[in-house]
């Protein structure tokens, strides 16, 4: 079996023990008369690109701006820096974006990073969520990537986080197929184009 083979089975392996782990938990939670927690979110896309240009907008503080937010500083190292700006007028604290750390990496195939609650929703600004995205090559010019985010709570707030997240994921993939089709994101145009017709470009 190759490696790439064997990197399969185990994320397979992976995800169905976090499945059952899930079950069990919500069982439990519902014996002891409380809400089961959400399951993980899971977004997957196929993007017409090699993997290093797909791990390069990933992981690079000029690739990031390219499909995901205004401006980037990304350390791709173990406790490095994962903090993406979502606002034009930056203030401190960061308003919207990501203000987040590498937790693991594996060059050209993972990166798994804190990724912050929605900072719009006061109640749970200061919470983080466990974000992973997995690159697969599928031959020389085209790469599957799969975003696994989880970590959320119980209640109404983090219902409207992990609902808030679920199209936030769609978006961002949505955004990635659209840079590697027609270049990096004028974000100045994808911005006017969302206000005049209520949508941005990639859902042309």
């Amino acid at each position: 079996m190759s490696g790439l083979a064997v990197h399969r089975a185990a994320r397979v392996a992976w995800l169905w023990t976090l499945a059952a782990i899930a079950a069990c938990s919500a069982a439990r939670a519902q014996d002891a008369g409380l809400a089961p927690l959400p399951p993980p979110i899971e977004a997957s896309i196929v993007v017409d690109a090699p993997l290093d240009e797909v791990w390069e907008a990933w992981t690079t503080s000029a690739g990031v701006p390219t499909f995901l937010g205004f401006e980037a500083q990304v350390e791709a190292r173990p406790r490095g820096t994962f903090r993406v700006t979502f606002e034009r007028a930056k203030s401190e604290p960061l308003d919207r974006g990501n203000d987040g750390m590498v937790l693991a990496i594996q060059p050209r195939r993972m990166i798994t990073i804190s990724w912050m609650t929605p900072m719009h929703m006061a109640s749970l600004r200061g919470q983080s969520t466990l974000l992973a995205i997995y690159l697969d090559p599928l031959g020389e010019r085209r790469t599957q990537v799969r975003i696994v985010n989880t970590g959320y709570g119980t209640g109404p707030e983090w219902s409207a986080a992990y609902d808030y997240n679920v199209r936030g994921w769609r978006n961002v993939l949505k955004a990635l197929e659209y840079r590697f089709r027609n270049g990096p994101i004028d974000w100045d145009v994808a911005m006017k184009h969302r206000k005049e017709r209520g949508r941005w470009p990639w859902f042309d």
